[in-house]
């Protein structure tokens, strides 16, 4: 007979007594968020052992992009969703009919991170272990194995669960996204905070560590101004941008009037001029590989009228629009040094994502820091995507 508790280090303890199955696996907790544990569950089904698992149907367990149950049902796994009524709150396992661990612990980043927990694992203690087993065949004994695993929109208005779901799922989700940083996987992480964010829109905590999270370090001129990644070279160095499309936006191409331009913060003088605009991307998706010169790529909302019509409509052409274009009467779009300008317009909805890669020439290593300006003269403009002390020397790849 064997008795151990634990209260630090939990999630360790669990992955080594379940790495020892070589039969079977009984798995009932009211929440599993968490990778590693079920990595080893679905490596374990994969190698002929019988895993059960019972869970909460909810948006903590089953939203999209969280665990993947339909690959575990798919690798041979018995996937069951307790029912709403009597919600299944325990957390056990049992382990080759030898082993159980039994405790306040949810398979969770939230419990691994935030809360108090504990586990007792018991060997060799055959009353115990017959109890939790039948409770567990009378627990699945009225419920049906699960074909389809659900999948949650985390974006919804009104959480189904019959718990406080919201903060815990936002919680957990920061959670693993600290855990995603220290193991270096920035953009998985911040995506991840951006998760929290969308369940926690006003938390100043996550909002914080989005920003610091970055390897990128700058002023910020507007929250939603985000340098992602800055990379330095001896070719060039490249800028990624992104942002949300509110109320439109214009992306100009290398030497026209708002063309982007990178100034040496302690040397205002200093002055390099964007060398090309590549990739420039809606959701993720590439509209454009590179955006040729003397050209604006205009971004409007669908449900109104272009900036190009309302300009042609009027009747005094002499006068340049914010974006220091004209429109003639000819349909041609000018700017004001008299250039015929191509236009490309793309329909966009509130709330689209746009990056886009920033291209300059190579910076000196004597240059720590620079700022991003969407025209010089518009400097003091809040409706520019400025970027003020960005700091390069983090981002320098080692000689």
């Amino acid at each position: 007979m064997q008795i151990n508790s634990y209260f630090k280090n939990i999630r360790s303890e669990i992955l080594e007594e379940l790495n020892l199955s070589t039969e079977s696996i009984q798995v009932a907790v009211a929440w599993f968020t968490n990778h590693e544990l079920f990595d080893i569950l679905c490596e374990k089904v994969s190698n002929g052992v019988k895993v059960e698992l019972i869970i909460i149907d909810d948006e903590i367990n089953n939203r999209i992009g969280g665990l993947n149950f339909q690959q575990f049902i798919k690798l041979g796994g018995t996937l069951i969703y307790g029912n709403t009524e009597n919600p299944m709150h325990n957390k056990f396992c049992i382990i080759d009919n030898k082993v159980l661990i039994n405790g306040s612990y949810n398979w969770t980043y939230f419990a691994e991170s935030i809360n108090f927990e504990n586990i007792t694992i018991f060997k060799g203690v055959s009353d115990i272990l017959s109890a939790f087993r039948q409770e567990f065949e009378d627990i699945k004994a009225n419920l049906k194995k699960v074909v389809v695993a659900k999948q949650y929109d985390i974006n919804i208005e009104n959480f189904t669960s019959v718990l406080d779901a919201r903060n815990y799922l936002a919680t957990d989700i920061y959670q693993f996204a600290l855990e995603e940083e220290r193991k270096g996987n920035t953009q998985n992480s911040l995506s991840l905070i951006n998760l929290s964010l969308n369940l926690k829109p006003n938390d100043e905590k996550y909002i914080q560590k989005r920003f610091e999270i970055r390897s990128v370090v700058y002023k910020k001129w507007n929250e939603d101004y985000i340098i992602d990644k800055v990379e330095l070279n001896d070719t060039e160095t490249i800028l990624h941008f992104r942002t949300h499309i509110e109320n439109g936006a214009w992306i100009h191409s290398p030497n026209a009037k708002f063309a982007w331009k990178l100034r040496n913060t302690q040397n205002i003088n200093q002055i390099f001029n964007c060398k090309s605009i590549k990739n420039i991307a809606l959701n993720g998706k590439v509209l454009m590989t590179e955006l040729p010169d003397i050209s604006v790529f205009s971004f409007k909302h669908p449900t109104s009228e272009s900036n190009k019509t309302e300009e042609v409509k009027e009747d005094n052409q002499t006068d340049f629009n914010e974006q220091g274009l004209k429109y003639t009467k000819d349909g041609k779009t000018v700017d004001e040094k008299g250039r015929n300008v191509k236009l490309f317009e793309q329909n966009f909805t509130n709330n689209d994502e746009l990056t886009c890669e920033i291209h300059f020439p190579p910076i000196n290593d004597a240059i720590n820091y620079v700022d991003l300006l969407e025209g010089i003269e518009a400097i003091d403009k809040t409706n520019h995507w400025h970027c003020f002390d960005i700091e390069l020397n983090r981002n320098r790849i080692e000689k």
